[in-house]
């Protein structure tokens, strides 16, 4: 089955980090994730590589919310289009999956969101953490900075990436994306474009379910505030990065992961600042 895996040492599981912090300092980094700059160790400590099986193929990108619970997009998790063979470095952990959760109204690129439990709990250290999650609802406008979007995926020429790349990207007003010479009716409620009007720097392809962390205005710590959904092209003008809205769906994940035994406390006290 998928197998997950990230960057990261664990430390002994009785001082358990806050969300979205990170041991490492984060500066704005204008270069492309399609055609990156490389994240430091650390750097993002939510980051997940989904891999199918004992071959370690990249499929896609996922977040961890708690210490039993990972998300991604639900487009992941149907017909498999390999990116690259992945190389685990010495501190890797890598767990299996034992619960999948998609979204029941999930259709083409709607309602993109999933939900994956592990098979064993994740020890937080200093390279592994959650990041947190926003308040049901939360504005997306005028409510986060300095947001990155990170994965493995296809950069500039092509290629994969064998080092986390990530990228500054700024969100995009939805009333902006919906333009008739952007996408239209395409977006919606449900999602957040984020990148640039002159394209240039966007996620791609391999990147899917990863995350676009920002920080919250009042507060240092990152907030998964979109899982990468879908765009056409990658980084092209007019073509942002269209990304499933979190906060849409804090209701339905704690309703989901409420079913399941295992410590979700960090779902529930991730929104408070």
């Amino acid at each position: 089955g998928i197998r997950w895996a990230l960057d990261g040492q664990t430390l002994k599981a009785n001082s358990l980090p806050e969300c979205g912090t990170s041991a490492v300092v984060v500066r704005a980094s204008y270069s492309r994730i399609v055609g990156g700059k490389d994240a430091i160790t650390g750097a993002w400590p939510w980051q997940v590589s989904l891999q199918l099986g004992r071959s370690h193929q990249h499929v896609c990108g996922a977040s961890i919310i708690s210490d039993w619970w990972l998300i991604s997009a639900a487009h992941c998790f149907g017909t498999y289009k390999y990116v690259h063979q992945w190389k685990p470095d010495s501190w890797t952990v890598v767990r299996d999956i034992d619960a999948l959760i998609i979204h029941e109204n999930y259709s083409n690129i709607n309602n993109d969101v999933a939900l994956l439990r592990v098979d064993k709990a994740i020890e937080f250290g200093e390279n592994i953490r959650p990041v947190c999650l926003p308040s049901q609802g939360e504005a997306v406008e005028n409510t986060w900075k300095g947001c990155h979007v990170t994965g493995w995926g296809r950069m500039e020429k092509g290629t994969s990436a064998h080092i986390l790349q990530e990228a500054a990207v700024n969100i995009i007003p939805t009333a902006t994306c919906q333009q008739p010479d952007w996408y239209g009716r395409l977006v919606n409620e449900n999602m957040v474009c984020a990148g640039f009007a002159g394209g240039g720097i966007d996620a791609c392809q391999g990147d899917s379910g990863g995350p676009l962390s920002c920080r919250h205005k009042h507060t240092e710590r990152f907030y998964l505030v979109g899982l990468v959904s879908w765009g056409q092209g990658c980084a092209e003008r007019f073509r942002p990065g269209v990304y499933t809205r979190t906060s849409n769906y804090i209701n339905w994940i704690n309703k989901k992961t409420s079913r399941f035994s295992g410590d979700v406390s960090y779902l529930t006290n991730s929104g408070k600042y």
